[in-house]
């Protein structure tokens, strides 16, 4: 392995080892918002941090391009923590291991962070540039935004007082992002009615693994297997009429990744203990069968697990297990006016159902039509309902339109040709991204999104091409000394 401070740009790369030694994973933004502080204070410039924890920095305009357009840099402080299964990895208080192959850096076990940490890094290498031109330069570092977008939610108008926003979340420089969706949470509460556990039964503890997840916008197109989804299904088909009862069951890490893994501890009578593994051994090879392009690594370990004090009751055992069934996942429909482009989905995120209490399921909603992403919402809702669970919708955030009269995107699209030798993408994405909450913040920004070829963003496989930075770098450099003067 190539030892990462050989690469170029040193600076961005220097503040991208720096802050992947600080855990950073959303709601523990402190530490990295310190270090932003710190720099900035070092030098010299103007810097705020609101209640939020949302930092701004300002700096003046290089010497003569005072009346050149003020352009706001904006990146997202905090990662996604997942890791893989078995690993010790304490994302509160570890560093992120980095790691270089030749062509790509990862990390090890765990999420890297390239996303927002390459974005942020480089907004740290303009600030301390003697030599790169620019207008009046503000850098905006927001907090939660892996958590449905919450500190730029709370940003003040003097936080974005410039005429162009760029957002350095994107996750390649040949891809220019000009519009995203917008998203909804909906949280529910599964009721799982309990009786003691039924003398002389046994039990069994289902691990599924193995599944490759992702980003739940940027690749829920791909069609992967969803952990909750299969789990639901195998334990459904498998156990048929047989009488069994769920433990407890759980999957999922965070809201905006494809669960990869679940677990299920479940209860069964002995007699019902052969024909379930032998059921279940079929029903697996099935799913195999199905997912054998898609998610080739899928993984089921079934062993013993202690016996409870309790069981969920059969009737809500089911319950619960007709609604991870029933409830939308994946692409619901593409767009009719961008092609290939994904108008609404549903991740179903996060289940956690203990020894005790209600099963909570979260998911995320996702839509570039406000309409569809309430009604998909409303449909999960209505499930709960029938479900006899408690729903709530939560953490609206808007869309980010195009605009058809942008003067910044043929400008950085021209620049990119360039650096690239070949033409950009202009894409509108289904992921999320800040540009539309800011811009409602402040209407008259002229906003665009880019970044490095990050892939796998949101999993351990998540990596970034090295040489990609480094053109990602050059755009981003280029277009600060070419904007015009005012726009």
């Amino acid at each position: 392995m190539q030892t990462l401070f050989n690469l170029q740009p040193a600076p961005l790369w220097k503040h991208f080892a720096a802050l992947s030694a600080i855990p950073r994973v959303s709601k523990n933004e402190r530490a990295a918002g310190d270090y932003v502080l710190n720099f900035a204070t070092k030098l010299g410039l103007k810097v705020e941090r609101d209640d939020a924890g949302n930092i701004m920095v300002q700096k003046p305009a290089a010497q003569g391009c005072s009346d050149r357009a003020a352009v706001v840099l904006q990146g997202h402080l905090d990662m996604v923590g997942q890791k893989i299964s078995g690993s010790t990895h304490d994302f509160d208080k570890d560093p992120i291991r980095l790691l270089f192959d030749g062509q790509w850096v990862h990390a090890e076990g765990t999420t890297l962070g390239a996303d927002n940490g390459i974005g942020v890094s480089a907004i740290l290498s303009i600030l301390e540039s003697t030599h790169i031109k620019h207008g009046p330069l503000t850098a905006l570092f927001t907090v939660e935004e892996e958590i449905g977008l919450l500190g730029a939610a709370k940003i003040k108008p003097e936080f974005i007082p410039g005429e162009i926003l760029i957002n350095l979340d994107g996750a390649s420089p040949e891809e220019l992002i000009v519009g995203c969706a917008g998203a909804s949470d909906v949280r529910a509460e599964i009721p799982c009615d309990r009786q003691p556990f039924p003398s002389k039964w046994t039990t069994l503890r289902v691990h599924l693994s193995g599944l490759l997840g992702g980003h739940s916008g940027a690749d829920i197109h791909r069609g992967r297997a969803n952990a909750l989804k299969v789990i639901a299904r195998l334990l459904s088909d498998s156990a048929g009429e047989l009488d069994w009862r769920l433990i407890s069951m759980s999957g999922g890490d965070a809201r905006n990744a494809i669960p990869r893994e679940a677990v299920a501890e479940i209860a069964l009578h002995p007699e019902a203990l052969a024909p379930f593994q032998s059921s279940l051994r079929a029903m697996l090879a099935a799913v195999r069968h199905e997912l054998a392009h898609s998610d080739p690594g899928l993984t089921l370990a079934v062993s013993s697990c202690p016996a409870p004090e309790a069981v969920v009751t059969a009737k809500s055992s089911q319950r619960l297990i007709d609604f991870l069934r029933a409830c939308p996942n994946g692409v619901l429909r593409f767009s009719d006016t961008h092609t290939g482009v994904v108008e609404t989905s549903n991740n179903l995120a996060v289940l956690s159902l203990g020894k005790d209490g209600p099963a909570c399921v979260q998911c995320l909603v996702r839509s570039l039509s406000d309409s569809a992403k309430l009604d998909t919402a409303e449909t999960i809702c209505g499930l709960a309902r029938l479900a006899e669970g408690e729903p709530l919708i939560y953490g609206n955030y808007p869309g980010w339109e195009p605009s058809a009269d942008s003067r910044i995107t043929p400008l950085i699209a021209n620049i990119a040709g360039k650096v690239l030798g070949k033409t950009p993408r202009i894409a509108v994405i289904h992921a999320g991204l800040e540009c539309g909450i800011i811009r409602s913040i402040n209407p008259r920004l002229d906003c665009i999104s880019f970044g490095a070829a990050i892939e796998a963003m949101h999993s351990p496989d998540e990596r970034v091409h090295a040489g990609s930075v480094a053109k990602f770098y050059s755009i981003l450099a280029e277009t600060l000394g070419s904007l015009p003067i005012k726009l």
